[in-house]
């Protein structure tokens, strides 16, 4: 509120300001060169926080109140927002995005697992994504070879490249995002029983996400693991039978952060690198039915992801640099559905394989946890809590695809799934694979 204008330099102090109300708005004197004025602002920001995240991270701005250098260059800068305003200052300055780490991961994790579970089902039953795939009539799965395989050939080499397309609304606290994922794997697998296989995996997943604003994320894994399939020799009925897969394995994850905060003349970003550990396990159990080229049945599969996140410290903000404590969070996926496929002989060197899936998902943990965060310079300033919320935890996973056997030993095949039917959370997932015999 401006009180006074003059057509020189005004100069000098005022003794003291004095408010109607002082335990809830204070007041300080803003002069120019020739304007006098007083800034009415809340005695408390938590005064206009309107959620108890923004609680959180406004008790600890308490601290900017009447400080020097830049903590109080960011005082004035709230101190001049209109109360409807300050709600979306204090989400970009609170460590919200990083609440969005483990939900990517989890994603990613349900995405490739997934693909590797479908991967060993069509090597059951001679379909277009396992060794036994060219040549081979579906009645070489019986009880003395459970798993499809010629008695020469144990050894089944492949290699998936992958997309995954993610885009979250903001749901409880998760920032709204759309996230672009691709990456390679390549393993292989080893028949030492005729009804048991193992092998390993190992490769590269890159995800790039971006945020409401400039905010963004990338992100570099190194992803690697065991897995193995038994197909039981005593529960067949001609060539239906029962099986279970499993897979061991985890991921390393290095971001990098840019969190953008825009409010009043405040124009800043704040870059982390945080790191991340992840374990991902996941066992896997149905029952094929033959009948004449057709493969299909029900499956049931529950997937379990920790993602712990080291601590790290934000640049380039000042002092609304957040120094982040650690945290992690955990996933455990119930999966209920059934596939199918059919093996179309076009001749002895080539054959196409349609397949399609279709299961439901609920997600039993990923409850919510707290990142804890304080700004890093300036001054004191104590510790604030980011609390996430629980996710809406059921999805519609389905996928369609087909493969192609050429000659003996080799195989091409093209998936694609969706994650659906979640208004928090959605996803698409794109696979190309190639695969040899020996």
């Amino acid at each position: 509120y401006n009180f006074l204008v003059n057509a020189t330099a005004i100069t000098g102090t005022f003794s003291s300001i004095v408010v109607s109300d002082p335990s809830i708005y204070r007041a300080t004197l803003i002069t120019t060169t020739s304007t006098a004025g007083i800034l009415f602002a809340p005695t408390s920001y938590t005064l206009v926080a309107q959620s108890p995240n923004q609680v959180q991270v406004a008790g600890a701005l308490n601290s900017f109140i009447g400080a020097s250098g830049d903590r109080g260059t960011v005082s004035t800068a709230l101190d001049t927002l209109s109360a409807s305003a300050y709600g979306s200052a204090f989400e970009q300055i609170m460590p919200s995005v990083y609440s969005s780490l483990p939900t990517l991961a989890f994603n990613t994790a349900n995405a490739l697992n997934t693909k590797l579970f479908e991967r060993i089902w069509l090597m059951q039953v001679a379909g277009l994504s396992g060794a036994a795939v060219a040549g081979d009539s579906p009645t070489q799965n019986n009880d003395n070879n459970p798993l499809g395989l010629k008695a020469d050939e144990n050894w089944s080499p492949f290699v998936d490249a992958n997309g995954i397309f993610a885009s979250a609304n903001s749901g409880g606290t998760l920032d709204t995002y759309n996230a672009q994922n691709g990456g390679v794997t390549t393993g292989g697998m080893y028949k030492f029983l005729p009804n048991l296989m193992a092998g390993a995996y190992a490769g590269y997943q890159y995800t790039h996400a971006g945020y409401d604003g400039s905010t963004s994320m990338e992100d570099n894994a190194a992803r690697f693991g065991l897995l193995a399939s038994w197909a039981g020799e005593t529960c067949y009925r001609n060539t239906d039978n029962i099986y279970l897969n499993g897979l061991l394995g985890g991921q390393m994850h290095n971001y990098n952060v840019d969190r953008q905060i825009v409010f009043s003349d405040i124009n800043r970003t704040a870059n982390a690198t945080p790191t991340g550990g992840e374990f991902d396990s996941a066992v896997q159990v149905g029952y094929n039915v033959r009948e004449g080229g057709f493969t299909f049945g029900p499956q049931a599969s529950l997937q379990y992801t920790y993602l712990g996140m080291n601590s790290f410290n934000e640049t380039g903000a000042d002092s609304l640099d957040l120094n982040v404590d650690s945290f992690n969070s955990s996933s455990m996926m119930f999966t209920l559905g059934g596939q199918g496929a059919y093996r179309i002989e076009v001749d002895e060197d080539f054959a196409v394989i349609p397949m399609a899936s279709a299961s439901w998902q609920h997600e039993c943990l990923q409850n919510p946890y707290g990142i804890q965060s304080a700004f890093a310079t300036g001054g004191p300033s104590e510790s604030f809590n980011f609390q996430s919320s629980a996710p809406l935890r059921d999805f519609f996973y389905g996928g369609v695809g087909v493969g192609f056997a050429i000659g003996q030993n080799w195989q091409v095949s093209v998936l694609w799934n969706a994650s659906a039917a979640n208004a928090d959370l959605a996803s698409q997932n794109i696979y190309i694979s190639a695969a040899a015999r020996f």
